[in-house]
């Protein structure tokens, strides 16, 4: 969903510097620009400036295709297309005659963003705290490629993470991406006793070694809907359960092969601008594990559903979402507490097979000096988790059986600051105040953020 596209100015453009090719057939004199408002099919695509974009790329950013018929007046859509992808500092586009006069080439001059960023990172959450070394490409080769390789030591998560993101596999409509996930992990388990919402008790702590690795298909039906398959294989191993006094206590749950498919339908119409997004999401997430390669025989669902309204540089967004699980092991859980749910509650505090999460945020732009954006925010979050359908092989908490149920809410708020000609914001802070537990959790991201 794009806004209408409104009268513009006639854009004029300076001929490529580039030699000469199929789709700029003008060699042998300055090309004409189109002057009216007439309709006429594209041709090619073609990317000047400051850029490493390839030709290809250009049209799958601009969500137009070879053979699609434009005018002069759906340039500022064109543009917006290309802002919203977040790889460049400006974008223009202007549309130039072919050679007979009845198409068109889609002439975009941009000036890209640093998109890559090899940067150390600090994670520090009430009662946690973690660093790490990462390296982010968000276009590589040219081609909108996007490569993650991060490695963390924690107190609570030690983990190395890689992933390549190819959105457009040789321009077709396919994508594919590939993941490498292995981690250790120190599991807290609370008590979280129901006459004392004030409680940050531990009852249990265990470690978990997750040694994971996956694959994703997709096909992309339109810029804004696709859908993909993946699968996943983990070697799963519990270790070292122990009261907070260090007394022994039994493993939370069995060592096994976690093997599963994830099937996922995605509508993504925002548009994307310095931190401020608009639109509307959605996201229907399916898992099974697969019988005869898994050892834990759990289904789960999730549904995502954000809207953004925009006003200039004023953001409100309001997220809502849904997840339920059939005998779900416990590193596979769903939980609340942290920065996607609940800001005002220690990571993890509670956890369930049954989740209900909302939130309003309200973002606005505080500064902005030369290549700094600083911006500020504030949100309310409610969720609701608990047990609904327990697994025999996991050793639940008296506290954390079937039927249990928590409602928690807080309000709070933070900063984000970004770096202009850097995709990713650099650093985020947030502190919640839990209405239910009348005190307060902070949380820093300083590097490669994730709010």
């Amino acid at each position: 969903m794009r806004r209408a596209a409104v009268l513009g100015a006639l854009l004029l453009c300076a001929a490529s510097s580039r030699p000469a090719r199929a789709d700029t057939p003008w060699i042998d004199q300055q090309p004409r620009m189109v002057a009216d408002e007439r309709p006429r099919p594209i041709v090619g695509f073609r990317a000047t400036g400051d850029t490493k974009l390839t030709d290809r790329t250009l049209g799958e950013l601009s969500h137009y295709e070879l053979g699609d018929r434009v005018t002069i007046l759906d340039i500022p859509e064109l543009e917006e297309a290309l802002r919203s992808s977040e790889l460049f500092e400006s974008s223009s586009v202007a549309l130039e005659l072919s050679r007979d006069g009845e198409g068109v080439v889609v002439v975009a001059t941009l000036d890209d963003k640093q998109s890559w960023i090899a940067i150390p990172a600090l994670f520090v959450f009430t009662g946690s705290k973690a660093f790490g070394l990462g390296f982010a490409e968000n276009n590589l080769a040219g081609e909108n490629k996007k490569m993650l390789i991060y490695a963390q030591v924690g107190s609570s998560t030690t983990m190395f993470f890689a992933t390549l993101l190819t959105p457009r596999v040789r321009g077709t409509r396919f994508s594919t991406r590939f993941d490498l996930y292995p981690l250790r992990r120190t599991l807290r388990e609370y008590k979280n006793p129901a006459d004392d919402p004030a409680s940050t008790e531990v009852a249990r702590i265990s470690s978990v070694t997750f040694l994971n690795a996956g694959a994703l298909l997709g096909y992309h039906w339109a810029w804004w809907f696709n859908t993909d398959a993946r699968v996943r294989g983990a070697s799963t191993t519990y270790e070292n359960a122990r009261g907070p006094d260090d007394t022994p206590m039994p493993v939370p749950e069995k060592d096994g092969w976690d093997v599963s498919l994830q099937l996922r339908a995605t509508l993504d119409a925002r548009t994307f601008d310095r931190g401020v997004s608009e639109g509307t999401y959605l996201q229907l997430n399916l898992e099974s594990s697969i019988p005869g390669f898994d050892s834990y025989g759990y289904q789960d669902y999730l549904l995502r559903a954000y809207h953004s309204f925009r006003y200039h540089q004023h953001q409100l967004e309001l997220r809502f979402l849904a997840n339920a699980g059939y005998h779900l092991p416990l590193h596979d859980e769903l939980s609340a507490g942290g920065t996607t749910d609940l800001r005002g509650y220690n990571f993890d505090q509670f956890r369930g097979d049954r989740r209900y999460v909302g939130r309003a945020e309200y973002s606005f732009a505080i500064a902005r000096y030369r290549w700094l954006s600083l911006r500020g925010l504030g949100f309310y979050d409610a969720t609701s988790i608990g047990f609904a359908s327990p697994r025999a092989s996991r050793a639940y908490l008296p506290t954390a059986g079937e039927g249990t149920r928590f409602f928690r809410t807080d309000a709070g708020g933070g900063i984000r600051i970004y770096v202009n000609n850097i995709v990713l914001p650099l650093l985020g802070f947030d502190i919640g105040y839990g209405f239910e537990n009348k005190s307060t959790a902070f949380y820093l991201q300083v590097g490669l953020t994730d709010f």
